[in-house]
């Protein structure tokens, strides 16, 4: 998971913060 979400911050910077927020729920869930 930690490989995943370095790659989505790379790719989109501006996901690091929506993934702070609702990492307890979006990535959670999915």
């Amino acid at each position: 998971m930690s490989d995943n979400i370095k790659v989505v911050i790379k790719v989109r910077p501006l996901i690091k913060r929506e993934i702070d927020e609702k990492l307890p729920t979006q990535w959670l869930v999915a």
